[in-house]
């Protein structure tokens, strides 16, 4: 797997490279709500192949859902420290709502970059942006808002954002 991401490498799904944008300590946009668009981001590289295309030889629009899941994992791999103090509290990830918006297709050979950050941390939920862009010319492809919560396993409910796991969220949206 070759990891060199400068233009016109040759990348397949799964291929990391981390990057991140200058980070700037995150702002309060209301009571127990904290947001940053300069929070880091991960970046993963992967490779459009036939079977992800549909009828009209671009990406079907529900294979993005697995582009942007596979973008979620690398952030978390990015973030063990974080993972592991979900797994040891015994707390999941969940999914709870997710909006993509489509801005070009993307076709068989294209080369794309899946960027992932946390974006805002609520009182029981947080928001994670993503994007994918195009490496051959910069084209964004699509850009997606994703609202979690973390969910008590034992529980079976939602837990509130606070203490050490606040903590940790926030500064992860600051980009520390």
């Amino acid at each position: 797997m070759n990891t060199d991401t400068s233009a016109g490498a040759q990348t397949s799904i799964g291929t990391n490279t981390s990057e991140s944008t200058n980070a700037s300590e995150g702002a309060v946009t209301s009571e127990n709500t904290i947001a940053s668009e300069n929070s880091k981001a991960t970046r993963v590289e992967l490779r459009v192949r036939g079977y992800h295309l549909d009828g009209y030889g671009h990406v079907n629009h529900a294979r993005y859902l697995e582009f942007l899941e596979e973008g979620r994992w690398d952030y978390f791999d990015h973030h063990a420290a974080l993972m592991e103090q979900l797994r040891h509290g015994h707390i999941a990830f969940v999914v709870v709502n997710l909006n993509i918006d489509y801005r070009a297709a993307a076709v068989a050979g294209d080369d794309l970059a899946v960027e992932t950050r946390l974006a805002e941390i609520g009182s029981r939920s947080a928001k994670m942006a993503q994007r994918i862009v195009r490496r051959s010319d910069g084209q964004l492809v699509c850009r997606a808002v994703l609202t979690f919560v973390l969910l008590d396993v034992a529980e079976n409910r939602a837990v509130t954002l606070e203490g050490s796991l606040r903590e940790s969220l926030s500064a992860l949206v600051a980009g520390e």
